[in-house]
């Protein structure tokens, strides 16, 4: 039986599925190995349970966005699985040949959700955004207002 939680009432099953190994590595698996892991943890949810997806906007080596392509892509497959997942992603970092660079500006938020939106397509909105890093340059306080005024600390924003 599978263990369910829930996020502002959206029931949602207690293990996620994390993306990262499907664009962050050397020699990333195809879209079919890819989709196939997707469905198969779609389809063992119970019904009316959503699956808990976690993406990085970072989550690629060329492009960076990679792994919000591959979403994007499986969604434009697979549109009848997007009300059936709950899609969380990262973002608000800046990667570098110097590494990571948080970036928890409002504008950096800005432009990290809009990117994140952009590259998702029109088949699966983002549900929930998180910063990825805590930038050391501007306050949780302040971070979590940036994310307030917009109406991102919500599953039910619509950007």
């Amino acid at each position: 039986m599978v263990q369910t939680t829930s996020i502002e009432g959206i029931p949602i099953v207690k293990v996620g599925h994390g993306l990262m190994s499907m664009s962050w590595v050397p020699e990333p698996p195809s879209d079919e190995q890819s989709f196939a892991s997707i469905k198969a943890g779609i389809e063992a949810a119970p019904p009316g349970v959503k699956v808990f997806l976690n993406s990085g906007e970072f989550y690629g080596v060329s492009p960076q966005t990679a792994n919000l392509e591959l979403l994007n892509r499986f969604f434009a497959k697979y549109p009848e699985y997007a009300e059936r997942t709950f899609l969380s992603v990262k973002g608000a970092i800046i990667v570098d040949k110097h590494g990571f660079t948080p970036d928890c500006s409002e504008a950096g938020i800005e432009r990290s959700i809009d990117n994140i939106i952009e590259k998702l397509g029109p088949n699966k909105k983002l549900d929930l955004f998180e910063p990825a890093r805590i930038d050391p340059k501007v306050s949780i306080e302040e971070t979590m207002a940036t994310l307030n005024k917009y109406g991102w600390l919500s599953s039910s924003w619509e950007k």
